[in-house]
């Protein structure tokens, strides 16, 4: 778009509105431009295009507020229901181990359970649209996307057993993981960390963070930002699971990026899903050995 030739055709009162707006005329093939030179930024389009724009705007603003994309805000409010809807289930978890003789894994995969089913009902509810959910990368990806996720997962997590196993080999009084432990001393404690790690984890935490969250501050902060802030959350949320053998923070913020540049690149969550199942599979198939 030649910027010298474009006319104002909306005020937005904040980034997040203006890009949100973007994208609404975008759908309607109206291509525009946001100025954030002044105080508030603006939508700028070409000036055969500011009637049509004017006329999309307008029926935008008729469809109210709780139609409108979701930014940062509604991203916040879902991963604190996924935080909250894990604090519930492993409360729940929690009564039954000190009630009924219950082992302590179940108290943990009715937290992860909880939780993973609150992010799916809180995005279902938020983004109702098929432009939306098309935005969140709940489309199809083809073969060769999805091959590209399992082995970049699976590459990422030999890199991890290299460095554990030649490079940072842990020293020998190095505590066991909480969960490695568990998986290891009993069948039902390997089988609830399968489901947790491999079949809840991936699909939940992708939707989470490379879905809902990197679409809300993209649109209300830009693509870099949303980058960086999903990624250093991810890292973050799963410190706990590296603090004794801190190596694997490393590998576990290379998952991260491998999952956000899958997305990014096509478009689709399947693949990043896909390397995180993958990654996730190799980590419990070798604490199971």
């Amino acid at each position: 778009m030649d910027t010298e030739q474009t006319v104002a055709v909306f005020v937005a009162a904040n980034l997040a509105e203006a890009r949100a707006l973007q994208a609404r005329l975008m759908e309607e093939g109206l291509e525009s431009r946001i100025d954030e030179s002044g105080a508030t930024p603006q939508l700028l389009v070409a000036p055969e295009l500011a009637e049509a724009a004017v006329d999309a705007i307008e029926a935008w603003e008729a469809e109210g507020p709780a139609v409108r994309p979701a930014g940062a805000g509604a991203a916040f409010r879902i991963f604190f229901i996924w935080l909250l809807g894990q604090f519930a289930g492993g409360v729940v978890g929690g009564v039954a181990v000190a009630m009924a003789d219950v082992p302590f894994s179940v108290a943990m995969l009715l937290g992860s359970l909880a939780g993973g089913v609150a992010v799916v009902v809180a995005t279902a509810v938020r983004f109702k649209t098929s432009a939306e959910r098309r935005d969140l990368g709940l489309v199809r990806a083809t073969g060769p996307q999805c091959a590209a996720g399992l082995g970049l997962g699976l590459l990422v997590a030999v890199g991890l057993f290299v460095c554990a196993i030649w490079v940072f080999p842990p020293a020998a009084d190095t505590p066991t993981n909480p969960m490695v432990e568990m998986a290891q001393s009993t069948r039902l404690g390997l089988a609830i960390w399968f489901v947790i790690a491999v079949l809840i984890a991936p699909t939940t935490e992708e939707l989470l963070f490379r879905g809902v969250m990197l679409l809300g501050f993209t649109r209300s902060w830009g693509t870099k930002v949303a980058a960086v802030g999903v990624t250093v959350a991810f890292v973050l949320m799963h410190v706990t699971q590296a603090i004794d053998y801190p190596p694997a923070l490393v590998f576990i913020g290379l998952m991260s990026v491998t999952a956000l540049a899958l997305r990014m690149r096509t478009g689709s969550l399947i693949p990043a899903v896909l390397a995180h199942f993958a990654y996730n599979s190799a980590i419990v198939g070798l604490a199971a050995m």
